[in-house]
Order: C-alpha cells, then structure tokens, then sequence
C-alpha cells in the first residue's frame, strides 16, 4: 500500500474465514425462509473452501480438481513461492495454513473438444474410455499437450496451444482418446512436481470433479501420478461443505475442521499398477520436452498472426 499510494483506510478490512460478519437482513431472511438472527460469516476463496471440503486440513494433504479447468493444491503452513512457476497462493479457512495450488485450463474441455469433433461415432465418454484401454502405455508414440485454452502458470508461454505429437498413419482412434487423457493427467503431474519440491505430499491422492466419475481415468491418474487415487462420498461438492464448514467453526457449531477428515473417509482407493509408473516416467519426460517446444512454437505462431 505504501509503494502504491493507497490509503489503507479505504480498504476493507482483512477478516478470517470463520468471522462472523453479522446476521442475515430482513430481506435475505425472507427469501431464504430463514430467521434474521441466522450468523453471516466470511468464507472464503473457492480453492480455499474446496481444500477444506476436501479434507486437506494437516500439513501435505493435497487434492486434485478434475471439471473443465483442473488443478492441483496442497495445505501447508508457508505459503509456496516459486518466481518461475508461480503458484496461485491463498489463505487456508484453516488459521496459520495456506493453500497452493498449480493449474491447467484445459482438461474436461479437452476431452470434450475431442468428444464433439473427433468422436462423433461413438455414444459418449463411456465408450470412448473403453477404447482408450484397448491401446498401450504413451498411446504409440502418441502425445497430447492439452493447452487448447492456452498456457497457465506451468508454461514458458501463455501463447502455447495444444498438439498432437508424433501423429502418423498408423494411429487410431483409440491411440488418439488415451492419448488426450494421458496428455491432461501428465501436465497435471508435472504441476504436482512443482508443488513437491516444497512440501512433502501426503500418500494418498484425493480426486475430486467430474473427470473422477471415470474409473479408466483414476487408474491413469494412479499410474502416472504413481500415488493411491482416493475416492470420498463428498465428490463435487467439496466447495459447499467447505463453505459450510466455515460457517459451521465460526457461529460455534464445530470447534475447529477437523470433523472434515472423518466426513472424507475413503470409500474406494485405486493404486497404482506394479508396472505402469515406471513406464510413465520416461513418458512424462518426453511430455516435458514436447511442451517446452511447443511453447516455442505457440510464440511464432503469435508472431506470425499479427502478420495476416
């Protein structure tokens, strides 16, 4: 504030996630069917409540985010700075915690886009993840980067965009969907890779999102993250209770957030396969290597299309 000038008087005051703000006016009670005295509290940022819905309450819990965007975020009690990667940083509902959190923008959509234009023939998601299996560990040579929406904080430019790599007449269908789902998992392993070289990740791996309905997908997710892949009854809705959970500590209902680890209970695990994460390693490296040129190819693109 000093450096810019700003007055701190004009700025509203910084609360906690479990503050209580007031209580609910006449006209919100009314239309909520709820009592005036009913506690408003603060809340907090979305990848704040859904780590807290998500039971990544204790030093290292860390979760991943599968919808259209996707990321990956870890509770700790310093905050990850990496002036390379950048990791969007947020205060924890959790006090004395932060949530740090590497993204991609484009993972459901991903898969979507590939649904709409190139998978026309089949009935939906279903069948093409049966399709995926039937091709092998790198798809044959096969690799997607999935920036079809652009770079993120992981890229070298914001001007990189998807691509098939190593596309040739001998691949299939099926090479091209395993594909597109091992290119989205495997940029967001490189994304947990960031996160690990400052906090030691916990064993388990919580999956969260549509994406995680898939049960081909969540062995990927194993495999290549070479992490058990934890399923919980809380699902899509980690955000709410989160919110909830907020609510619930700050108007004195709970003590504290820990009620959440029990709510996440695992109720179903995947681990990964004896074989298939060493196998992924070498993959990984060479999806590395492709984003990196691709990201040098994004550019010249860029440049030539202010040209025509």
């Amino acid at each position: 504030l000093d450096a810019t000038g700003i007055d701190k008087n004009k700025m509203p005051e910084i609360l906690a996630s479990t503050d209580v703000l007031g209580t609910l006016t006449s006209g919100a009670a009314e239309a909520l069917g709820l009592s005036v005295d009913v506690k408003v509290v603060c809340g907090g940022v979305d990848n704040a409540c859904m780590a807290a819905g998500a039971g990544c309450v204790e030093e290292g819990n860390a979760y991943t985010s599968l919808g259209t965007s996707a990321w990956i975020a870890v509770s700790s009690k310093r905050p990850i700075v990496d002036n390379e990667k950048r990791p969007y940083v947020f205060t924890h509902l959790v006090p004395g915690m932060f949530v740090s959190a590497t993204a991609i923008f484009s993972a459901g959509n991903s898969y979507r886009w590939l649904r709409d234009t190139l998978c026309r023939n089949l009935s939906g998601y279903g069948e093409m993840d049966e399709l995926a299996a039937t091709s092998t560990i790198g798809s044959n040579k096969l690799i997607f980067n999935p920036s079809l929406a652009g770079g993120s904080n992981l890229d070298k430019s914001v001007n990189i965009r998807g691509t098939f790599a190593g596309l040739d007449l001998s691949h299939t269908q099926s090479d091209i969907i395993r594909a597109t789902l091992e290119g989205i998992t495997l940029n967001l392993r490189a994304a947990m890779d960031v996160l690990a070289n400052y906090v030691e990740l916990n064993d388990g791996m919580l999956l969260v999102g549509g994406g995680g309905k898939s049960s081909f997908w969540r062995q990927l997710f194993a495999d290549i993250y070479n992490k058990n892949i934890n399923e919980s009854r809380v699902g899509e809705d980690a955000g709410s209770l989160g919110a909830a959970a907020a609510a619930a500590v700050g108007s004195g209902l709970w003590n504290d957030f820990s009620p959440l680890i029990k709510i996440n209970e695992t109720i179903n695990c995947i681990c990964p396969d004896a074989n298939h994460p060493a196998e992924y390693e070498y993959v990984l490296d060479v999806f590395k290597k492709v984003a990196e040129k691709q990201s040098e190819i994004g550019e010249l693109l860029h440049g030539a299309s202010a040209k025509y």
